[in-house]
C-alpha cells in the first residue's frame, strides 16, 4: 500500500508588529496617524507628513485638529530603521500603507490592507503588554507620552514639542504629555540638594 501524500499547508507568516510599537516612542504620532500613513509620507526620508488619520472604523479623515497636520523629524537611526523595514515588507510603493496586513501565509492574497486599531490592540499590544507585566491602565497611546517626556527631558522646547505633537497649545503638551522624565530629574535634583544638609539648622529645634 502506497503511503497517502498529504497536500503540505504553507505555514502563516507572522506579521511584523515591531515597527509600529516602536514608531510611536520615535515620532510621538497617534495610532490613528500611524496607520493612515503611506509610503510616501516618509519620501523626505529625514520627515514623517503626518496628512491623514486612519479611525477605528477603518476610514481616512484629516487628524484629530488642523494642527494634526505637520512634519515630524526623525533621527538618523530611527530612518535607517524604517528603511530596511520598508525593504522587508511586500508592499513598500510609496501608495502602500506603511502597516500593513500581511496576507495569508505572508503572500499578497488578503494582504496590503491597512491594519485596524482593534487588530493592533488585540495581536500586538495587548500581547506584548502582558508579556512584559504592564497593568492594564498602561495603554498604546502612553507611548506617545514617553516619546513628549523623553524628548522634554533631552533638552526640546515645549514650544517645539507642541508644534512636533500637533498640540493646539503649550499648555497641553505641559500638563498632559511632559511629566514622566521630568519628574524624575526633579526628585533627583531634590535628593541632591538635600544631602548637601549634613545637619538641620538650630533653629529647627
Amino acid at each position: 500500500m502506497q503511503p497517502r501524500h498529504l497536500p503540505l499547508r504553507r505555514p502563516e507568516a507572522k506579521q511584523e508588529y515591531a515597527p509600529l510599537i516602536r514608531s510611536p516612542i520615535e515620532t510621538g504620532a497617534r495610532l490613528g496617524e500611524l496607520l493612515g500613513s503611506d509610503w510616501s509620507d516618509l519620501h523626505d526620508d529625514d520627515v514623517w507628513n503626518v496628512e491623514r488619520q486612519s479611525t477605528k472604523h477603518s476610514e481616512l479623515t484629516a487628524p484629530k485638529t488642523k494642527n494634526g497636520v505637520r512634519r515630524i523629524p526623525l533621527t538618523p537611526e530611527y530612518v535607517r530603521y524604517m528603511k530596511a523595514y520598508r525593504l522587508r515588507s511586500q508592499f513598500s510603493q510609496d501608495g502602500s500603507p506603511i502597516f500593513s496586513s500581511r496576507g495569508r501565509g505572508g503572500s499578497s492574497k488578503g494582504g496590503g490592507t491597512r491594519l485596524g486599531h482593534r487588530n493592533v490592540q488585540r495581536r500586538a499590544w495587548e500581547p506584548i503588554r502582558k508579556a512584559l507585566g504592564l497593568p492594564e491602565k498602561v495603554t498604546f497611546h502612553q507611548l506617545r507620552h514617553a516619546f513628549a517626556s523623553r524628548a522634554h527631558a533631552r533638552g526640546v522646547t515645549l514650544q517645539d514639542l507642541s508644534m512636533v505633537m500637533g498640540h493646539s497649545s503649550v499648555d497641553i503638551t505641559a500638563k498632559v504629555y511632559v511629566h514622566l522624565y521630568g519628574r524624575e530629574q526633579a526628585e533627583e535634583r531634590f535628593r541632591q540638594a538635600m544631602a548637601q544638609l549634613t545637619k538641620p539648622p538650630i533653629s529647627c529645634f
